[in-house]
């Protein structure tokens, strides 16, 4: 919308190249407003997109997550499903074709107008991606994976919606790097590539693991993963990340005691976390010495080291790990 001088007001919590901060309000006709199912408040603990009464929207999956205020799956789902029947009679709803539980719920309501979406098709030659249009064109993009491929389908139809062609929409992607800290390239030369994500939910490890893998097939892949929130840490909620990181070669689940006490959980016992990872190869670090230690011992060029957290894996250095990492190789 930016990139085709469309006047719009928006209100995303991660941050984006090209924007000074992620919240303008103004009298633009248009407002983008990433919505989240977590309480409004510690007093109203509604989630927050029950607020917005959007007149076109999209649900890009149901993917539970913060057991702390939704302890089944069910109640999360609900969630969304609240959200759906809320929506004014005519509103637009683009929705993920490909979860299951997404289109039952679309399928109980006709007071909308719903759509389904799949994916781009993504071609790659000589180092870069392209995307095709509904028109067989070809057009370059930054990012990959097939989450991201499946966002700027919807991303797409909404913009179309609005009256923007599919090729203008396409044609205003290609600087689009993605959003900070969602595989954010930390490092790259010709022999060792860095990624840091925000990865923690089940499955948002799994989508980040088998995009990067896709991305770079030819290269050995280093996982590493730090258990940080109330729901990773808790026994109740590990087994959802089972084989979430099998596409990588070499993986590690990364915890603190200190983290543990901190949100007044139990101990883990890393034979049960390798367990309820389904990865009998699994590494276990607890200590930064064990993750610098599983990075250089693991490292063959030419090689992807991929840090999936919310946290910091005990202060780890993300700015200096690729050249140190990079000299050790």
């Amino acid at each position: 919308l930016q990139a085709q001088g469309v006047d719009t007001d928006y209100l995303v919590g991660a941050q984006l190249s090209g924007f000074d901060n992620m919240v303008r309000l103004s009298d633009a006709l248009y407002m983008v407003i990433e919505g989240d199912e977590y309480l409004s408040s510690p007093l109203d603990r509604r989630p927050k997109l029950f607020h917005y009464h959007p007149q076109k929207s999209v649900l890009t999956g149901i993917a539970w997550d913060h057991i702390n205020v939704f302890p089944t799956f069910e109640e999360y789902q609900k969630q969304f499903e609240l959200f759906v029947q809320g929506l004014t009679t005519g509103a637009e709803l683009c929705y993920f074709s490909g979860d299951p539980h997404l289109t039952k719920i679309v399928s109980r309501h006709d007071h909308i107008q719903a759509k389904a979406y799949d994916a781009y098709d993504l071609v790659r030659e000589n180092d870069k991606n392209w995307v095709i249009s509904e028109k067989s064109e070809r057009f370059p993009i930054a990012i990959f994976g097939q989450h991201n491929l499946q966002n700027l389908k919807a991303a797409s139809l909404l913009c179309q919606s609005i009256g923007l062609s599919e090729s203008d929409f396409l044609s205003s992607m290609d600087s689009f790097t993605g959003a900070a800290k969602r595989l954010e390239k930390i490092h790259e030369s010709s022999e060792l590539i860095i990624f840091k994500d925000f990865a923690h939910a089940p499955s948002k490890v799994k989508a980040t693991v088998a995009a990067v893998r896709q991305q770079y097939p030819g290269h050995l892949l280093l996982a590493a993963l730090e258990l940080h929130t109330f729901s990773s840490l808790n026994k109740k909620f590990l087994p959802e990340y089972k084989h979430s990181l099998d596409p990588a070669d070499k993986a590690m689940v990364f915890f603190q005691e200190h983290t543990l006490k901190m949100k007044k959980l139990p101990e883990l016992d890393p034979k049960e976390v390798i367990a309820r990872f389904g990865r009998p190869d699994l590494q276990i670090g607890q200590q930064p010495d064990d993750l610098s230690q599983f990075f250089s011992s693991g490292i063959k060029p030419p090689c992807v080291i991929l840090l999936m957290s919310s946290g910091t894996f005990g202060g780890l250095n993300f700015e200096t790990l690729g050249t140190e990492l990079g000299t050790e190789a």
